[in-house]
């Protein structure tokens, strides 16, 4: 693994400024990607001719259910897939180099939060935790470990536990920080779990728990009965390595390697940087597989910050945001 991969790609981008930097990966990823080729011949589109990133043509992320997406002559050395509701087919990520996904969230995490050392990391994922694949659990397991803190941990169904680690921080003033998917979010609201201090990073996900609810809800919902000290949110995919983070007011900032689009809902070649549509991503972490997804994901886009709307009727209930009206 080259420890200077993702310094690698930040030079690019100041060298030739992003949309240069993007245009030439995605030439060499439509070369080079079989499905992402084949993709391109099926349309009759040629990559080379592309001046601009509002045409590129973007890779529908259903492709990663039913083709292997890496570039030629790479492997993968782990492989993560996406949560799924009864009967559906996870999304499959194969990830050539680990290390790169471990600089790109690290960098993200620590851009949005500073050093994880001398903070308790705490996370309340039972969904994630429960089966195997999930790329959420192998970034927040090493931030865990970069934490090197004792009371940092996971916890399944463990609150008594949860709360000793949350009392036992604050005894000695240490910062805290809580990953947790929604449903377990408004279990603990229920019980009027004592959040008091903690930032709170919402990852999304109802699991088919109850009703969706639009962030304003769940925030005050939780702000009211745990009164945490924040409540932001985390945007990631098991398709993409890159993460973008939130506060409260649910615009969330990708990093400066990560690109949010949106395309028009009738039209998947119509693309623009501004608007409200079908999120299209840019993700130069994505080196070794596709950079360029279509997700199902409904977005706003505004001063480069963008925020989730819901989900487009036809894709697959996810777990990686929250569901709401389109309006």
């Amino acid at each position: 693994m080259n420890a200077s991969r993702l310094e690698d790609i930040l030079f690019g981008i100041s060298r030739d400024g992003f949309e240069q930097t993007a245009l030439t990966l995605y030439r060499m990823q439509a070369r080079e990607n079989k499905a992402f080729f084949d993709f391109h011949r099926f349309l009759g589109h040629d990559a080379a001719s592309v001046q601009d990133i509002c045409q590129i043509r973007f890779l529908p992320v259903t492709f990663f259910k039913t083709h292997h997406i890496l570039c030629n002559g790479l492997h993968p050395s782990i492989e993560f897939s996406s949560s799924t509701t009864t009967g559906s087919v996870p999304g499959v990520h194969a990830v050539a180099d680990p290390g790169l996904y471990e600089q790109v969230f690290m960098k993200a995490f620590k851009d949005r939060y500073g050093k994880p050392e001398n903070t308790v990391v705490l996370a309340l994922l039972p969904s994630y935790l429960e089966r195997s694949g999930s790329s959420l659990i192998y970034m927040v397991n090493h931030i865990i470990r970069q934490s090197a803190n004792e009371l940092s941990g996971f916890f399944l169904d463990r609150l008594d536990n949860l709360r000793f680690s949350i009392d036992e921080a604050r005894k000695t003033g240490q910062r805290i920080i809580l990953f947790t998917v929604t449903f377990a979010l408004l279990q603990l609201a229920e019980i009027g779990f004592d959040l008091t201090g903690v930032i709170v990073i919402e990852t999304g996900g109802m699991k088919g728990r109850g009703r969706e609810l639009i962030r304003e809800e769940l925030v005050s919902r939780v702000k009211y009965s745990c009164g945490p000290l924040a409540v932001d949110s985390e945007y990631g995919m098991t398709e993409l390595l890159s993460q973008a983070y939130s506060g409260e007011d649910g615009w969330l900032k990708a990093p400066v390697w990560m690109k949010p689009l949106v395309r028009d809902s009738g039209d998947p070649f119509l693309i623009s940087k501004s608007g409200r549509g079908l999120l299209n991503i840019i993700d130069l972490a994505n080196a070794d597989s596709c950079a360029f997804i279509a997700t199902d994901d409904l977005t706003e886009l505004a001063s480069e910050k963008f925020r989730i709307l819901g989900r487009a009727d036809y894709s697959d209930i996810r777990g990686c945001n929250l569901m709401l009206s389109f309006a």
